[in-house]
């Protein structure tokens, strides 16, 4: 019948946006005289491993966050990762190739860190970004909350506006179709943050006074802040990024 072309190639051509369980028909030619003793050749057919799970905005690996300075990081994977429609609002460009992840806000900031690239990602040409979504999934609108290579601030993307409650999504993207060999090349680790254990007085962490110093880490990564709107003591009015401790007198001296 009437044959439409799909893919054109000399050694070696791949066909696209096929219709599975359709037929389709290739045919190899020669321009020019035919030598029989060099019209011999081999000829196979092979296809694209599916992409990953969480290819698409509807199966989004749900991400757990952790307080700082714990990151506690899931592998992922860009390669076969297909076109998702939506232009890198980093760069403007399309298409972009992204696999998606999801979490529930449990404080108003969040940080997502993307590390440990595979040879075919670059801290220059892989994309992250954050988004709220109108009806708290994949069918509502979109907003972007933020978009920065890997190579920004680390790899690691905070937004500190979100509610409480509220599913967001991020996606991991590149602009070129991630199909090269091999699949570990592709790999990323990404892991989701919340402020510290200790950012509000209410969850102040305990100090045990001794006659000797034994110390604790603490981190003030993001705390979350407080607004002094006037000087009390040695603090001036400002904006703090505070983190809260509490220890139960044993003298009528102590010292922090």
């Amino acid at each position: 019948g009437t044959l439409t072309q799909v893919s054109c190639g000399t050694t070696t051509t791949t066909a696209g946006g096929l219709t599975i369980g359709s037929t389709y028909y290739v045919r190899v030619s020669n321009v020019g005289a035919l030598v029989s003793s060099n019209g011999t050749f081999d000829i196979c057919v092979t296809h694209q491993p599916p992409p990953p799970s969480n290819d698409n905005c509807s199966g989004a690996t749900v991400l757990t966050s952790t307080p700082t300075p714990t990151c506690t990081s899931v592998t992922g994977n860009l390669r076969y990762a297909t076109n998702s429609g939506i232009a890198g609002t980093c760069t403007a460009a399309s298409p972009t190739y992204d696999v998606w992840y999801s979490f529930v806000a449990v404080s108003t900031t969040h940080a997502v860190t993307v590390s440990g690239l595979g040879s075919n990602l670059t801290a220059a040409n892989t994309y992250l970004q954050m988004f709220s979504s109108s009806t708290n999934n994949c069918g509502g609108v979109l907003t972007n909350l933020g978009c920065q290579t890997v190579a920004t601030t680390g790899g690691r993307l905070t937004s500190t506006t979100l509610t409480i409650g509220n599913t967001y999504f991020v996606r991991v993207y590149v602009l070129a179709n991630p199909t090269a060999a091999s699949t570990a090349n592709w790999n990323f680790s990404i892991c989701l943050q919340r402020p510290p254990v200790n950012d509000l007085c209410a969850n102040a962490t305990p100090l045990a006074p001794g006659a000797t110093c034994s110390t604790i880490a603490g981190t003030l990564d993001l705390s979350i802040p407080t607004v002094l709107a006037a000087a009390s003591g040695c603090a001036l009015a400002g904006t703090y990024y505070d983190v809260w401790y509490s220890f139960v007198a044993a003298s009528v001296t102590e010292t922090i």
